[in-house]
């Protein structure tokens, strides 16, 4: 069994730890979120670089075999700087969903919802695009409803107001792909879906997370690791308690969090 780091910004990571305790329920998760310092889909990438850097650091010191950034900002922004520096195998979340988006569309017409940072990055545009060029991408930054799912609003009067707000500009557009693009978003997904069926979208839904799990249960497949513990513990820079409410929720699970000071980690 392996020991898995997993990194967010807030809580939406729980919806990539949902994914992948489906193919890997018998393995040790440590789930760290900076909550001290999000939204980080506002921050500039020099911003977010510092900021996982310094989680990443706390994550080192509980001696992960593995980390999974469950997180689409942090991914476009500091994926290969993070993997430069430290020695641990490192899953992004988006490159392993492009194949995904690819086989989905049937028309190459997709829209991304992500922050607004992510899609200032470009980085779904581009893969998108290098595997069909034809393709017709739209992406919008959506941080209000970030900070919806992070207050614990996912299927309720709010969140569907908030993705309306957003997916009304695309009406017109006849997109048959909807992307996910930020780690809270599957959590609000029965909002978004209220909201795609009022305007006569029928489209797929398409969650990267799904895709990560695989490849991280591929990777794990043909190696051995010496721990021998599973289970799951919360770590946040800032405890308000939403997290571990946000773990009971989605997963039925009691967690409790800790709260860790992010000054003992940086450089």
């Amino acid at each position: 069994m392996a020991k898995i780091g997993i990194f967010d910004s807030g809580v939406g990571g729980v919806s990539v730890l949902k994914e992948l305790l489906k193919v890997l329920p018998d393995e040790e998760y440590i789930y760290y979120c900076d909550q001290k310092n999000l939204p980080y889909g506002e921050k500039t990438p020099g911003e977010i670089r510092n900021l996982t850097k310094t989680s990443f650091n706390f994550i080192d010191r509980q001696n992960v075999d593995m980390v999974v950034i469950a997180c689409n900002t942090a991914t476009a922004n500091a994926e290969r700087y993070l993997k430069a520096i430290f020695g641990f195998p490192i899953f992004g979340i988006i490159r392993s969903g492009i194949s995904e988006i690819v086989k989905a569309t049937k028309n190459n017409k997709i829209l991304i919802i992500a922050t607004e940072s992510t899609v200032e990055n470009g980085i779904y545009q581009e893969e998108i695009k290098s595997l069909v060029p034809s393709a017709d991408v739209r992406a919008k930054g959506c941080s209000n409803l970030v900070r919806a799912v992070e207050d614990g609003h996912i299927d309720d009067e709010l969140a569907v107001q908030v993705v309306k707000e957003y997916l009304e500009e695309y009406r017109d557009f006849e997109f048959d792909t909807l992307v996910l693009g930020c780690t809270h978003f599957p959590l609000a997904r029965p909002a978004i879906e209220k909201v795609l069926e009022e305007m006569g979208k029928e489209v797929t839904i398409v969650d990267p997370a799904k895709s990560l799990a695989e490849t991280v249960s591929e990777f794990l497949q043909d190696r051995d690791f010496e721990n021998k513990r599973s289970g799951i513990k919360l770590y946040t820079s800032h405890s308000s308690n939403d997290l571990s409410k946000m773990v009971k929720s989605i997963l039925n699970m009691d967690c409790n969090e800790e709260e860790i000071n992010e000054e003992d980690y940086k450089d």
